[in-house]
């Protein structure tokens, strides 16, 4: 993952981070994206991480938060 983000961050003259390292995880492929977000979106989706704009030149990568689970009350 590390080498497709730098690929990125050259290709587009951005910056993408995260806190503490990156998990060693293979990324898709992307060709033809629309910008820099949707290349992000793309490569991550599935993953479980996910790019967020911090502001005009730099994108922060962070772990997808889980959705709180209502457990219904019993009866």
């Amino acid at each position: 993952m590390r080498s497709a983000l730098d690929a990125l961050a050259r290709q587009s003259g951005i910056s993408i981070g995260m806190a503490g390292s990156l998990p060693d995880l293979r990324v898709r492929r992307i060709d033809r994206a629309r910008d820099v977000g949707d290349a992000l979106r793309r490569m991550l989706a599935g993953s479980g991480l996910r790019a967020v704009r911090v502001d005009a030149s730099t994108w922060r990568v962070e772990a997808v938060p889980q959705k709180s689970r209502v457990r219904p009350a019993a009866a």
